[in-house]
């Protein structure tokens, strides 16, 4: 027989469990956890299919927890649910996978009430949201924004716009309304010009479209005209030999009541050219 040394006992246990190991190891990967099923559930409009195959989850591939979180945001990046969950049955044959969606619900109809100065057909015009269209609490935000920078771009500034939802007739659908309180259209109470001292206030303000309120005009204000006015006051320098006029700043602020605005333009006139 071999006598065998302290040493050479201890690698050989060392062998053998790390023979062991490896073993125990290469049988759990063996048997990795693959999904057997995938199903969708709570899914009325949006096809069951698609919602598989944007889900990224593939019958017969391995499953493992970075692949639910994955598809579960893929899932949220189509915009179309509100709350979506992905639960596992074990199975002799594997994990079933079942996808738990629930949908947005559909724009039935859209009712505007409260405006008087601006056309529904001209306010719906500018929405993101159309009949039968898929919606969020999000989407709703967007389009009373959206409501709001029309009423800026008329004047009201202190236009307030409210949302709300309702379960229309069927189901599934819901109905949105739009209530507008206008309030009062600004007005220009006073345009200040600074940094001119070779023409006079009145002569520059004569180059804007954009006039204070008085009791023969109205003041309202157009924000693309007050781009046009600018050009116009430094065209009309450059006519009279100051090439090198700028605005070195313009700024416009309200009253408390935002009833009332008041419109700023620093002038560097710079030297005349003869």
């Amino acid at each position: 027989f071999v006598l065998i040394s302290t040493n050479e006992q201890m690698l050989k246990k060392f062998l053998f469990i790390f023979s062991f190991l490896l073993l125990v190891l290469t049988s759990r990967i063996s048997s990795a956890v693959v999904i057997s099923k995938i199903d969708v559930e709570g899914n009325r409009s949006v096809d069951k299919s698609l919602i598989i195959n944007m889900s990224g989850l593939v019958v017969g591939s391995e499953l493992d927890p970075s692949a639910i979180q994955n598809a579960i945001k893929r899932l949220y990046g189509m915009k179309l649910f509100s709350d979506i969950q992905i639960e596992g049955k074990e199975t002799e044959g594997g994990t079933e996978l079942y996808i738990k969606v629930r949908e947005y619900p559909k724009v039935s109809s859209i009712d505007l009430s409260g405006n008087k100065k601006i056309k529904t057909e001209d306010i719906k015009e500018k929405l993101n949201i159309t009949l039968s269209k898929v919606i969020s609490p999000m989407d709703v935000k967007a389009d009373v924004d959206n409501i709001k920078s029309i009423y800026r771009e008329k004047g009201y500034l202190a236009a307030q716009i409210e949302s709300e939802v309702s379960q229309s007739d069927k189901e599934g659908e819901v109905v949105l309304k739009f209530k507008i309180n206008e309030g009062k259209k600004v007005r220009i109470k006073k345009i200040l010009i600074e940094g001119n001292q070779i023409f006079k206030d009145s002569k520059i303000k004569k180059q804007m479209k954009n006039k204070e309120d008085r009791f023969w005009r109205g003041g309202g204000f157009d924000p693309e005209k007050f781009e046009e006015d600018k050009e116009k006051i430094l065209e009309f320098y450059k006519k009279n030999g100051f090439l090198d006029a700028q605005i070195s700043s313009d700024s416009i602020w309200y009253d408390p009541s935002q009833k009332d605005m008041f419109i700023q333009i620093v002038l560097i006139e710079g030297e005349k050219y003869k």
